[in-house]
């Protein structure tokens, strides 16, 4: 699951939307959870919250520069130019 959040937020970062990634919010919360509660630890879903919002914000307020580093890697593909436009300059 972790697999295809990284995968969702890839995609969202080249489509640029970030409304994209918030549909995956609540299987994230579930994720770290699960995770937390295998391992033994038991993290607090106020703990969980936190590490969320902690990655979503950080997330957003580096979203124009890596949107920009990912479009640079990312080799030319069909409709590639009609995406919306990215800082070619950023980082």
């Amino acid at each position: 699951m972790a697999c295809v959040l990284v995968v969702m937020t890839i995609f969202a970062l080249v489509i640029d939307r970030r409304s994209f990634l918030t549909a995956g919010l609540g299987y994230l919360a579930w994720l770290i959870w699960a995770l937390a509660s295998r391992s033994g630890e038991g993290l607090d879903w106020p703990v969980v919250l936190i590490l969320i919002g902690g990655a979503v914000t950080a997330l957003g307020a580096w979203w124009v520069p890596l949107r920009a580093r990912l479009m640079r890697v990312l080799p030319d593909f069909p409709g590639k130019d009609r995406l919306p436009p990215y800082a070619k300059g950023a980082l």
